[in-house]
């Protein structure tokens, strides 16, 4: 009832994360500049994207900070059956490139998210 409220307002209702419980240990294993994690699938790329937000005024993550979580969203992804894809965002949404840590983890760059392999 209260999304087709929102809906008649005008405000679409924020769809659910397809891995709450992976997205919440994600953010518990990250350092404390991380405020959120949000997991969607596409269907079309079989991907399931998470994206997770910086704190304000918060500058990133090294390869030793996000080999947990990296850990995490490989084992989300596999139940999922979906490639996993991980995106840092800061506090107001723009996309931070974390494309360095390529170089340390089992992921790929693409565009400055990183492609879990």
């Amino acid at each position: 009832m209260l999304a087709i409220a929102a809906t008649l307002a005008g405000c679409s209702p924020k769809p659910a994360s397809v891995q709450p419980d992976v997205d919440a240990a994600v953010v518990a294993t990250l350092p404390g500049d991380f405020a959120s994690a949000f997991t969607s699938f596409d269907d079309d790329s079989g991907e399931c994207l998470t994206v997770v937000a910086l704190l304000p005024e918060r500058y990133g993550l090294t390869a030793r900070m996000a080999q947990d979580a990296i850990d995490l969203l490989r084992a989300g992804a596999e139940e999922l059956s979906c490639r996993g894809v991980l995106r840092i965002v800061d506090d107001e949404g723009n996309r931070r490139d974390v494309s360095h840590l390529a170089k340390y983890l089992a992921v790929q760059d693409r565009d400055g998210d990183l492609v879990i392999l």
